[in-house]
């Protein structure tokens, strides 16, 4: 029973996303910008025993994520900036921090 409520979400979140109404929703929805918490940076290591392995991700990984970010046509900001951003209300551009 645990399970099922995952499982709906999940498949609710699919349906909206396979049906393309997020595309609609998007200037309602999407916010003003975002903040990646990416803990470590670095290459994939050997062994068995990571319990961190999911707060990694490689350099390759973050470079991907890095051009997909630019070629949205987001700003990459420092969290001051963004603050100042959010302070001031200076919407006029999309961020990720």
């Amino acid at each position: 029973m645990a399970a099922l409520k995952p499982a709906i979400i999940r498949g609710g979140y699919e349906s909206l996303y396979f049906s393309g109404v997020h595309y609609f929703l998007k200037p309602f929805l999407s916010g003003v910008g975002a903040i990646l918490t990416l803990h470590h940076v670095r290459p994939a290591r050997k062994g068995r025993f990571q319990p961190n392995r999911m707060l990694e991700v490689t350099p390759r990984f973050f470079n991907r994520v890095v051009r997909y970010l630019r070629r949205a046509k987001l700003d990459l900001v420092s969290l001051d900036e963004m603050h100042r951003r959010l302070v001031e209300g200076d919407f006029s551009r999309r961020f990720v921090a």
